[in-house]
């Protein structure tokens, strides 16, 4: 009799132990998926805006000589990062010279180009930043498109780019969670 008393005595006695260990536990699980999750979040996307190429005179709207040489200069610079910082995506309004000027650098990255209505700098911006979020993208657009694509990445409002500025690159980093920054490169 004395046996099945002390079974149910020792059952007693580990079950005080067991239950406060619980709690702890499940909150350690939710503290580290917390964790995990604003690790991942916490990414910031950077944001490549220029200017197409110079454009050869006529209305055909192909790259001049100058304008293709541009964009091998364009294709050197970005096509040379070292793995894991090279472009991830490609945008460029619907206009023939800005596709020539991104051509050669998305065939050397073997990146697709996406094409995008010049007149809708929002959708540009919005496209950059959802689709390649934590990523480095490439927007190239016409000398009114620019300034008002770097507007919509970060609210930062530039002067109009002049007709004769080419191989300006503003630099848009996009942090998750604090305000975005702009930086100009001049590229030779």
């Amino acid at each position: 009799m004395t046996e099945p008393i002390r079974k149910e005595y020792a059952k007693l006695r580990r079950q005080p132990f067991l239950v406060p260990l619980g709690l702890p536990v499940a909150l350690a699980l939710v503290l580290l998926a917390v964790v995990a999750w604003a690790v991942t979040s916490a990414s910031t996307t950077t944001v490549y805006v220029l200017r197409h190429g110079e454009p050869a005179s006529g209305a055909d709207g192909s790259l001049s000589l100058a304008g293709q040489l541009r964009a091998d200069r364009l294709r050197e610079i970005f096509g040379s990062a070292p793995q894991g910082l090279a472009l991830d995506g490609i945008i460029v309004s619907e206009d023939r010279v800005t596709q020539e000027t991104v051509r050669p650098l998305a065939n050397a990255l073997a990146l697709p180009v996406i094409v995008m209505p010049a007149t809708d700098p929002a959708a540009m911006a919005g496209r950059a930043l959802g689709e390649f979020r934590g990523g480095r993208v490439l927007v190239v657009g016409d000398a009114a498109g620019v300034a008002a694509i770097v507007k919509e990445l970060s609210g930062v409002a530039l002067a109009p780019v002049s007709d004769t500025e080419f191989g300006v690159v503003y630099v848009v980093a996009r942090p998750r969670y604090s305000p975005p920054s702009v930086g100009v490169l001049r590229l030779p």
